[in-house]
Protein backbone atom coordinates (compact mmCIF):
# COMPACT_ATOMS: atom_id res chain seq x y z
CA UNK A 1 0.00 0.00 0.00
CA UNK A 2 1.17 3.42 -1.43
CA UNK A 3 0.05 6.16 1.77
CA UNK A 4 1.47 9.67 1.73
CA UNK A 5 4.00 8.66 4.41
CA UNK A 6 5.00 5.35 3.17
CA UNK A 7 8.26 4.42 2.01
CA UNK A 8 7.16 3.70 -1.78
CA UNK A 9 5.43 7.64 -1.67
CA UNK A 10 8.82 8.88 -0.30
CA UNK A 11 10.94 7.04 -3.03
CA UNK A 12 8.82 8.26 -5.81
CA UNK A 13 8.98 11.60 -4.40
CA UNK A 14 12.84 11.58 -4.04
CA UNK A 15 13.43 10.41 -7.74
CA UNK A 16 10.75 12.86 -9.14
CA UNK A 17 12.66 15.86 -7.03
CA UNK A 18 15.88 14.54 -8.04
CA UNK A 19 15.21 14.48 -11.61
CA UNK A 20 13.38 17.81 -11.23
CA UNK A 21 14.93 20.26 -8.68
CA UNK A 22 18.53 20.60 -9.35
CA UNK A 23 19.11 24.41 -7.59
CA UNK A 24 18.32 22.34 -4.36
CA UNK A 25 21.94 21.06 -4.66
CA UNK A 26 23.12 24.66 -4.89
CA UNK A 27 20.86 25.37 -1.79
CA UNK A 28 22.34 22.73 0.24
CA UNK A 29 25.90 24.70 -0.59
CA UNK A 30 24.19 28.00 0.31
CA UNK A 31 23.01 26.98 3.60
CA UNK A 32 26.67 25.70 4.58
CA UNK A 33 28.00 28.86 3.81
CA UNK A 34 25.41 30.37 5.80
CA UNK A 35 26.82 28.12 8.51
CA UNK A 36 30.76 28.73 7.98
CA UNK A 37 30.11 32.52 8.64
CA UNK A 38 27.72 31.92 11.45
CA UNK A 39 28.15 28.67 13.17
CA UNK A 40 25.06 29.43 15.22
CA UNK A 41 22.83 29.34 12.47
CA UNK A 42 20.03 27.43 13.85
CA UNK A 43 17.73 28.00 10.56
CA UNK A 44 20.48 27.40 8.23
CA UNK A 45 20.74 23.89 9.90
CA UNK A 46 16.95 23.14 10.08
CA UNK A 47 16.64 24.15 6.85
CA UNK A 48 19.90 22.08 5.58
CA UNK A 49 18.01 19.39 7.13
CA UNK A 50 15.05 19.59 5.94
CA UNK A 51 16.39 19.98 2.57
CA UNK A 52 18.25 16.60 3.06
CA UNK A 53 15.50 14.69 4.23
CA UNK A 54 13.38 15.91 1.30
CA UNK A 55 15.87 14.74 -1.41
CA UNK A 56 16.33 11.43 0.49
CA UNK A 57 19.51 11.81 2.40
CA UNK A 58 18.03 10.76 5.78
CA UNK A 59 21.14 9.83 7.17
CA UNK A 60 23.20 13.74 6.48
CA UNK A 61 19.44 15.18 7.56
CA UNK A 62 19.75 13.60 10.72
CA UNK A 63 23.41 15.25 11.88
CA UNK A 64 21.99 18.67 10.47
CA UNK A 65 19.05 18.44 12.88
CA UNK A 66 21.40 17.32 15.91
CA UNK A 67 23.65 20.72 14.77
CA UNK A 68 20.92 22.64 15.07
CA UNK A 69 19.24 21.12 18.36
CA UNK A 70 22.51 21.84 20.08
CA UNK A 71 21.92 25.44 19.17
CA UNK A 72 18.24 25.23 20.32
CA UNK A 73 17.54 22.06 22.65
CA UNK A 74 14.34 23.42 23.36
CA UNK A 75 12.82 23.77 19.62
CA UNK A 76 10.01 21.59 18.49
CA UNK A 77 10.79 21.64 14.67
CA UNK A 78 13.87 20.36 14.61
CA UNK A 79 13.45 17.42 17.24
CA UNK A 80 10.28 16.65 15.10
CA UNK A 81 12.12 17.06 11.66
CA UNK A 82 15.11 14.66 13.22
CA UNK A 83 12.34 12.27 14.26
CA UNK A 84 11.23 12.11 10.91
CA UNK A 85 14.54 11.64 9.50
CA UNK A 86 15.00 8.66 11.51
CA UNK A 87 11.93 7.12 11.14
CA UNK A 88 12.97 6.67 7.19
CA UNK A 89 15.46 5.35 8.15
CA UNK A 90 13.87 2.65 10.32
CA UNK A 91 15.54 3.91 13.79
CA UNK A 92 11.96 3.58 15.24
CA UNK A 93 13.22 3.80 18.66
CA UNK A 94 15.23 7.07 18.43
CA UNK A 95 12.64 8.41 16.22
CA UNK A 96 9.92 8.04 19.08
CA UNK A 97 12.88 9.69 22.04
CA UNK A 98 12.75 12.39 18.99
CA UNK A 99 9.48 12.87 19.10
CA UNK A 100 9.24 12.78 22.70
CA UNK A 101 11.12 15.88 23.09
CA UNK A 102 9.16 17.50 20.15
CA UNK A 103 6.01 17.03 22.30
CA UNK A 104 7.99 18.17 25.23
CA UNK A 105 8.70 21.48 23.81
CA UNK A 106 4.58 21.97 21.97
CA UNK A 107 2.18 19.44 23.27
CA UNK A 108 -0.06 21.02 21.27
CA UNK A 109 1.89 19.61 18.14
CA UNK A 110 -0.55 16.78 16.39
CA UNK A 111 1.90 16.24 13.72
CA UNK A 112 4.41 15.10 16.66
CA UNK A 113 1.84 12.56 18.51
CA UNK A 114 0.90 11.46 15.03
CA UNK A 115 4.17 10.30 13.84
CA UNK A 116 4.91 9.31 17.14
CA UNK A 117 2.22 6.63 17.11
CA UNK A 118 3.69 5.60 13.02
CA UNK A 119 6.90 4.85 15.34
CA UNK A 120 5.55 3.00 18.23
CA UNK A 121 3.07 0.94 15.42
CA UNK A 122 6.52 -0.20 13.92
CA UNK A 123 7.81 -0.99 17.28
CA UNK A 124 4.37 -2.97 17.51
CA UNK A 125 3.68 -1.36 20.49
CA UNK A 126 0.14 -0.78 19.32
CA UNK A 127 -1.34 0.15 23.12
CA UNK A 128 0.84 3.22 23.49
CA UNK A 129 0.53 3.86 19.42
CA UNK A 130 -3.38 3.91 19.95
CA UNK A 131 -2.65 6.63 23.14
CA UNK A 132 -0.23 8.33 20.90
CA UNK A 133 -3.03 8.67 17.74
CA UNK A 134 -5.66 9.22 20.18
CA UNK A 135 -3.68 12.67 21.21
CA UNK A 136 -3.27 13.67 17.96
CA UNK A 137 -7.22 13.25 17.27
CA UNK A 138 -7.30 15.19 20.73
CA UNK A 139 -5.60 18.23 19.00
CA UNK A 140 -6.84 18.22 15.47
CA UNK A 141 -10.00 15.60 14.94
CA UNK A 142 -10.56 15.99 11.26
CA UNK A 143 -7.31 14.71 9.88
CA UNK A 144 -8.32 11.29 7.90
CA UNK A 145 -4.86 9.55 8.89
CA UNK A 146 -4.90 9.76 12.39
CA UNK A 147 -8.49 8.05 12.36
CA UNK A 148 -6.86 5.75 9.63
CA UNK A 149 -3.72 4.46 11.23
CA UNK A 150 -5.81 4.73 14.83
CA UNK A 151 -7.58 1.41 13.18
CA UNK A 152 -5.04 -0.18 12.16
CA UNK A 153 -3.45 -0.11 15.52
CA UNK A 154 -6.48 -0.97 17.40
CA UNK A 155 -7.37 -3.86 14.55
CA UNK A 156 -3.52 -5.33 15.74
CA UNK A 157 -5.13 -5.74 19.04
CA UNK A 158 -7.65 -7.31 18.71
CA UNK A 159 -10.18 -4.21 19.45
CA UNK A 160 -11.89 -4.42 16.12
CA UNK A 161 -15.02 -2.74 17.33
CA UNK A 162 -12.99 0.10 18.33
CA UNK A 163 -11.08 0.18 14.89
CA UNK A 164 -14.42 0.03 13.14
CA UNK A 165 -15.24 3.37 14.72
CA UNK A 166 -11.97 4.60 13.52
CA UNK A 167 -11.96 3.69 9.69
CA UNK A 168 -15.66 4.94 9.86
CA UNK A 169 -14.72 8.38 11.63
CA UNK A 170 -11.79 8.05 8.83
CA UNK A 171 -14.04 8.32 5.52
CA UNK A 172 -16.48 10.47 7.19
CA UNK A 173 -13.60 13.24 6.53
CA UNK A 174 -11.99 12.04 3.71
CA UNK A 175 -15.21 10.19 1.52
CA UNK A 176 -13.08 9.11 -1.57
CA UNK A 177 -10.04 7.87 -0.26
CA UNK A 178 -10.78 3.67 -1.71
CA UNK A 179 -8.24 2.15 1.22
CA UNK A 180 -10.67 3.74 4.20
CA UNK A 181 -13.46 2.19 2.73
CA UNK A 182 -11.85 -0.71 1.93
CA UNK A 183 -10.35 -1.08 5.44
CA UNK A 184 -13.70 -0.45 6.80
CA UNK A 185 -15.29 -3.19 4.79
CA UNK A 186 -12.58 -5.85 5.59
CA UNK A 187 -13.45 -5.46 9.71
CA UNK A 188 -16.83 -5.41 9.01
CA UNK A 189 -16.81 -8.44 7.06
CA UNK A 190 -14.63 -10.34 9.03
CA UNK A 191 -15.32 -8.79 12.49
CA UNK A 192 -18.69 -7.52 12.22
CA UNK A 193 -20.67 -10.07 14.67
CA UNK A 194 -20.12 -8.33 17.71
CA UNK A 195 -21.20 -11.49 19.55
CA UNK A 196 -17.92 -13.67 18.76
CA UNK A 197 -14.84 -12.62 20.14
CA UNK A 198 -12.37 -10.83 18.04
CA UNK A 199 -9.11 -12.06 17.45
CA UNK A 200 -5.81 -10.13 16.90
CA UNK A 201 -4.49 -9.64 13.32
CA UNK A 202 -1.38 -11.86 13.16
CA UNK A 203 -0.08 -10.88 9.92
CA UNK A 204 2.25 -8.58 11.61
CA UNK A 205 4.23 -8.00 8.27
CA UNK A 206 1.72 -7.04 6.20
CA UNK A 207 0.22 -4.71 9.29
CA UNK A 208 3.71 -3.11 9.24
CA UNK A 209 3.45 -2.40 5.42
CA UNK A 210 0.39 0.20 6.47
CA UNK A 211 2.55 2.55 8.63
Amino acid sequence: MCTWYGPEFRKKWHDLLRREWTDYARAVKAFDEANKINPHHYYARNSKGTLLDTLGYASEAVKAFVEAIKIKPDDYEAWYNRGISLYTLGRHEEAVKSFNEAIKNNPEGSDAWFRRGLSLAKLECHDDAVKSFNEAIKIDPEVYNYWHVRGISQAAQGQHDEAILSFEEAVLFVPWNSEGWYLKGTSLTFFGNHNKKSPKMTNRRDLNKSF
